[in-house]
């Protein structure tokens, strides 16, 4: 009986240690965690700054600004959808969402999984390569402030 027992509290011991150990991160386990976030590019000294919201209901609200504007000035919305691929170079997963009807900066956001820095990549195309590409955030705070 003490050994069942013995079991029993090793056991809850490690669901609370595994549960706690994956608190508090932003990496992804499936496209469906990409639903309701908010993905930011406020660089200093980059002349466009850029926001996105992808809601629960697969639609999206893009901005875009200039930092001198001091607000989110350029607005769109569409619908967006998420694809699971593996880079070709490493086989490491990421998500793509595509932006439809997307008239600003970014039409697609790669974010890599079990990754704590995503990055948006802009005309469609997700790649590894430096052209087109910004660092986003997952973040909703006000870069005025």
């Amino acid at each position: 009986m003490e050994k069942k027992v013995s079991m029993w509290f090793l056991t809850m011991l490690m669901v609370m240690f595994l549960s706690l150990s994956s608190c508090g991160s932003n990496a992804l386990q499936t496209t469906n965690d990409l639903k309701g976030t908010t993905w930011q590019h406020t660089k200093n000294g980059s002349a466009v700054w850029w926001k996105v919201v992808l809601h629960e209901n697969g639609t999206y609200d893009e901005w875009g600004s200039t930092p001198s504007v001091g607000k989110w000035d350029n607005h769109c919305s569409g619908k967006y959808t998420v694809s699971e691929e593996r880079a070709e170079q490493n086989g490491s997963r990421y998500y793509c969402v595509t932006l439809e009807n997307s008239n600003l900066l970014v039409r697609t956001l790669c974010v890599f999984a079990n990754t704590e820095n995503p990055y948006a990549a802009f005309n469609d195309y997700c790649g590894f390569a430096n052209d087109g590409r910004i660092d986003a955030t997952r973040t909703d705070e006000n870069p005025w402030n």
